[in-house]
Order: structure tokens, then sequence, then C-alpha cells
């Protein structure tokens, strides 16, 4: 690492520098995101502890989420059930207490000491009729003024390590050194006009506010600013896509799809029918395709890629279906390659557990032209797969490959489709998705099973464990899905390993149970799912890795563990994976001890509404879109601010704005845009999802 700066501190000044940081803690930083000072400042408060929410002990009723204050009255620390730590305090406040319990928090004994003064948030639950918080946040009630101020006091997301006190002081400091460093990129009517404020007093405002509505007000520029450098960004790439030649237009259509529709027994819906004829069309244009297909789960997705691709085949191009995962991969190919052979196509499978000869046999058949359609994983995009004429790309859950990956294909000229299960509100899609046609399939084949599903409590576990194995010793099958695939010192969650080892040895002792997460190898994970499919193991204890492409029709039970630890998009699409057989399925949801009532009617609907598009939007409004796409553990969204549903008015004046100035000036080159091309060319160096978009 080079030495300090000879000028002070910058807006790009690593971290480390600051003071209070060093190398340690630029560490723990760094898993935040944060590298530089100017990513201190951009990282937001989540939420924030006010003086005025602040309700006293006694008030306290169960089903609230509450502020409150008191004393430490008494903190213990004890082994529980799977060797994990439960943390006990009770919090007193003029004769009234309330129990604290934090699950795998050790550091917490470590932390605080009894007769502190804290001020708690969290929801109330009831624990044996008594009332309780379970994992609160917590702060010091004398760490600092602000409080007794009466000035809202913000709450950063952490991580192992950090202390909202530090982060607190770290932010201010890098404040205090670079703010007047940032430069607003928007011009002064524009503020005017959208009535927002000036960034430099935004980011102010957001750590550093008088009052909620300033710090309302701050997000609320911050989100214009995410809205308008993505829709300029991705106004910039469909300006790219649209001139960008296609490698093979299709002429015609010949037999083959026809026979390959037959051969499946069923008619298509006329969902399906209408985005082939949209798909056809794409295909027929001098300019490549670049189109978003999703639909709910079951919807039939996979019929209208299949058709896509024997239609680029018939051409005499090649087409490619990639899935994320390997499992998905060569589920697609048992199922789709044998129909190709019918049709007189020959296919391949290519993954990386594909043995060293066989592999050089499918690089040369891509090479030649010999293999017309190939199933595999992101490995067919990778260096040293070269094709005579890749016609179709077909991505499956594409959310799982990333903005850059998506940038990637582009480049080939090739027509490409990316398919979504998770059905994403068409706010979200028309923001960031925009560089993407969108065709929704919103009708789903006759002959779906409807799957029940019930809401149970963690006490039942027993009960509906003694009922999945009278229905496995009849012959059916079922997924046992937990949240964790081993034991995690920062978590109350069983996991999939501990389970499987308890389970098989217990209640389901003479069973063929089996275990299947990602954390396997390739050929463990095939082999395992092979097994469960053909009937030799009848109950599979598991991870959300069957989240999707899984394919088992005798399964007819889904037990989902920690239900409330999932979104509702996710259990939707693990409920999917029963319900394929014409044997009635379930899917039983088991809440954890101690959940609140949010919590519980966010579940609650999941057991009436079978609605995937429904279900997502609650899941985009209640745990946002980076959490909903599967992407914000992977630093592919890097919005803080921006909330497509709560900010339709902002997303929808951003679009405009950014499409009024495209129009005019593609390139950002006028006097009165530089600002903008500044900023842009400035996101592009510091984050990858911008360059990837743009």
């Amino acid at each position: 690492m080079n030495g300090p700066p000879r000028r002070g501190l910058h807006l790009d000044t690593p971290v480390q520098f600051l003071k209070g940081v060093g190398p340690r803690r630029s560490q723990l930083l760094s898993r935040l995101g944060i590298s530089t000072l100017e990513d201190l400042l951009y990282h937001l408060p989540h939420d924030y502890f006010e003086r005025s929410s602040l309700v006293p002990l006694r008030t306290v009723r169960v089903g609230q989420q509450v502020t409150v204050r008191g004393w430490l009255l008494d903190l213990q620390s004890r082994r529980i059930r799977g060797g994990r730590t439960l943390v006990s305090g009770v919090l007193h406040d003029e004769g009234v207490t309330l129990s604290l319990q934090w699950f795998n928090a050790a550091w917490v004994e470590r932390d605080l000491r009894v007769g502190e003064e804290l001020v708690v948030s969290g929801e109330v639950v009831s624990y044996r009729g008594r009332p309780q918080i379970v994992n609160p946040a917590y702060e010091r009630a004398d760490q600092d003024g602000e409080l007794q101020a009466g000035r809202p006091e913000p709450r950063y997301p952490l991580t192992a390590g950090l202390r909202q006190r530090s982060l607190r002081t770290l932010v201010r400091r890098a404040w205090e050194a670079v703010a007047d460093e940032l430069e607003d990129p928007l011009p002064d009517e524009w503020r005017k006009d959208l009535d927002i404020m000036g960034l430099k007093d935004a980011l102010h405002a957001v750590h550093e506010p008088s009052t909620m509505e300033e710090a309302q007000a701050g997000r609320r520029r911050l989100a214009f600013d995410e809205a308008l450098s993505l829709q300029l960004f991705v106004g910039v790439r469909r300006r790219q896509l649209s001139r960008r030649k296609a490698a093979v237009r299709l002429k015609q259509v010949g037999e083959l799809s026809t026979r390959y529709v037959r051969e499946l027994g069923f008619e298509p819906t006329g969902a399906q029918r209408r985005v082939l004829r949209t798909i056809l069309k794409d295909l027929s244009k001098e300019t490549a395709m670049h189109r978003l297909l999703q639909g709910d789960v079951g919807s039939g997705k996979t019929l209208v890629a299949m058709v896509a691709m024997i239609w680029i085949a018939e051409s005499g191009a090649q087409a490619v279906l990639m899935a994320p995962t390997e499992i998905l991969a060569r589920q697609h190919a048992a199922r789709q390659l044998p129909k190709l052979e019918k049709l007189g196509l020959k296919g391949a499978l290519l993954t990386g557990g594909t043995p060293a000869a066989e592999r050089r046999e499918i690089l040369r058949g891509l090479r030649d032209g010999s293999i017309q359609v190939v199933i595999g994983t992101h490995a067919l995009i990778q260096q040293g797969v070269e094709f005579s004429r890749l016609g179709l790309i077909v991505v499956d859950e594409q959310h799982r490959f990333g903005v850059a990956q998506r940038a990637a294909l582009s480049q080939r000229g090739a027509h490409l489709i990316v398919m979504s299960a998770t059905p994403i509100p068409r706010s979200l899609a028309l923001t960031v998705f925009a560089d993407l046609d969108l065709s929704v399939l919103d009708e789903k084949p006759p002959g779906r099973q409807p799957v029940s599903t019930l809401l149970v409590n963690e006490s039942r576990l027993e009960e509906i464990y003694r009922r999945v194995r009278r229905r496995v010793e009849a012959g059916e099958r079922a997924y046992l899905v937990f949240p964790l695939v081993q034991e995690s010192e920062g978590s109350d969650l069983a996991s999939a390993s501990q389970a499987f080892a308890e389970l098989r040895e217990g209640v389901f002792s003479g069973l063929e149970v089996g275990l299947l997460h990602g954390q396997m190898k390739p050929r463990e994970k095939e082999e395992i799912r092979r097994a469960f499919q053909r009937g030799r193991l009848r109950i599979l204890v598991t991870t959300t890795v069957i989240e999707v492409g899984v394919d088992v029709p005798e399964a007819t039970l889904m037990i989902v563990h920690h239900a409330e630890r999932f979104g509702l998009a996710q259990l939707h699409q693990l409920r999917g994976r029963v319900g394929r057989g014409d044997e009635p399925s379930w899917c039983v949801l088991v809440a954890s001890r101690g959940i609140g009532q949010p919590a519980r009617r966010r579940l609650d609907l999941l057991t009436r509404c079978d609605d995937g598009f429904r279900l997502a939007e609650e899941d985009l409004r209640e745990r946002g879109m980076g959490e909903l796409l599967g992407m914000r553990q992977h630093g592919e969204v890097p919005f803080q601010a921006l909330h497509p549903l709560q900010d339709t008015e902002l997303v929808e004046a951003a679009r405009s704005r950014a499409e009024a100035v495209l129009h005019s000036d593609p390139r950002l080159e006028r006097t009165e845009h530089r600002s903008l091309a500044r900023w842009l060319d400035h996101l592009g160096g510091r984050h990858p999802f911008w360059s990837a978009t743009g």
C-alpha cells in the first residue's frame, strides 16, 4: 500500500488514513464496501434513534416496535441447544422490567455492564407470557448528548467488530475533512424545479439531522441521484444496444419447433404464444434482441426459451442455455437434450464437472458448428470456448449472474434472452432492467397442482415431523429447508448439517435421508439430486440450493425452517418445488420462537396468496430490491437511498430528465452537461455496477 497522502485528506483517500481507523479497522470497513473517505460519506444510516419515539417502559405492549430507556439490572450468558450462546438481560425502570435476549452474540456480554443506562430498540414479543425483545439494538444513554437534545441519532449497517458509536465518529471526521470537495452534479434549476437539497446539504442531513423531516429530505435528494445516474447509464446503454448488429437474422422458421411442442403433449398458453410472436419478430430484425422474460413459478419460461433456440438452430446458427448452477444445468440437459436429438439437433452439456476428454470433444463441436445447442453454466462464456456461429444466448435466473456478465454477453452480437422465475414488480423492472425489453408470462399451463401453505410455530415441529414420516412411508417425498449450511456463531438459526445429523438418527431413523447444500462438490450434489429424483432418497435436508430448477414431481412436502428469515419471493420459489405432480402438495412455514406480529403477518400473506408478482412487490416494499433480486450480497446494487415503490415520483422524474438530456446530447458533450458527464465517469470508477451498466 502507498504511504499517507502528502496533501492531507481527500475524497479518494484510503479510509485507513483517517484518524481512528488504521489497518485493522479498515479491513472491517471494507466488509461494508468502504474503501475511501467518499465511501464513508455515502455509507448511509438505515434508521434513527429518536427521543420523540422513546416510550416509558411501563407502557410497552406485545406487538409494538419500541424504543425504551432503562437500567441494565442483570446480564447472563449460557449455552443452549446445538452449542449456541444465549445472552439474557433485564432492563429496569420505575419498577417495571423487560427481558432482553441475544442469540449467538457473546460479544454483548463483554460489551455491557450491569448498572448501565441503555436505550433499547426492537419489537416486543411474548415468551411464556412475559414481554421481551429478541436481538435488540441498543445504545448507552450517556454516550453523547444527541438523544438528550432530541436529535435523531443515525444507526448504520455494521459488521462484526464495529460499533455504532465508532462509525458515527468516523463519518463525522470524514465529513469535516473532505465535505468541501463534494461537487454537485445537478444544475441549480433542476434542484429548484424538483424541490430537492444540494448534495452537500443532503449528506449532512442524513448523517447529522436536526429532525426526521430533515433526514428524509436528505434521503430524497440522494434517492434522486441514484435514480438519475441509473437512468443515464441505462439510456446510454440502450442507445449502444440499439445500434448493435445481430450476428444472426432469422428469415423463416421450419417445422421443428412445431414438432417439439407437439411432443410435449399440451398446448402452449396464450401468454407463451404472445411472447413467442414477440421474440420471433425480434429475431428477424437486423439489430440484436435484448429481452427480459419473467414469469411466475410454473409459467413455462423454458418452453419459450427452447422454441427460440430451435428456431436459431434451424437457421444454421448455435444457441446456448446458461444456468446459474450445475444442478440446474444438468436438469435442463436431462430433460431437453433427448427431445432435441429426436428432432435431429445435436446438443451437449458443458459444466465445470465435465470430464477433460468430453470437454475437448464438446469444444471441438462448438468450434466447427456440429453442436447446435449447448446447455451449461457460466463456463460457457469463459475464455477458450469458441463458437462457429453463436446466434442466441438464453440466461436462466439472470439475477444470479450479475450486471457485469450481462454486459459481457451483449458484446457478442448474439440475441439475448434473460429469464427470471422471481417475478419482478414492473416499477423495478423498468428501473434496474431498463436496458432490456420486457416480456411477462402471466398465465400458468393447465394441470398445475395448487400447493396448500400452512404457517406453524416452532413448537409444533415434532408433530410436523411425525406427519412427514407417515407420508414418506406412504411413498411421498419431502424437502426440509434450512437457512444455513453449518452452525454460525453469529446466528441463532438451526443448520442443514446439524439437522441432517440429528433427524436421520432420530425421528426419521430407518428412512432414506440425504443432505444437499451449495458447499458440496458438483459431483456430490448431482449424485444426491439423482438419488432423490429416483426415489433412493425420500427426504432431502437442504438449503436454498434447491430454490430454482430442481424438479421432482413425486415431492409433495416442503418444510421451511426459520421461515421468517427468508424473503416472500424466495419462499414462493421454494414452494414451487412441490405441486409438480398429480398428488396434493403442502408447504409448511415453520416460524422461529418469538417472532413479532409484522413478520407473522408477512408470512401469513404467503398462506393466502400464490401470486408471485404480488408477493415480490411486498418483498420489495419491506426488504428492498437488493434482497429481492439476490444481488445485495454480491455488491451488485449500489443503491442505499432509492426505493422504487416508495419513490415512484422520483424515478419518473429521473427518467424524464435523463431521456431529455440524452435525446439532445447523447454523449453529454455540451457545457451545461459537463458536470453530469464528470459525475458518471466518477461513478464508473468507483463501483463495478456502473462500469458494467454503461
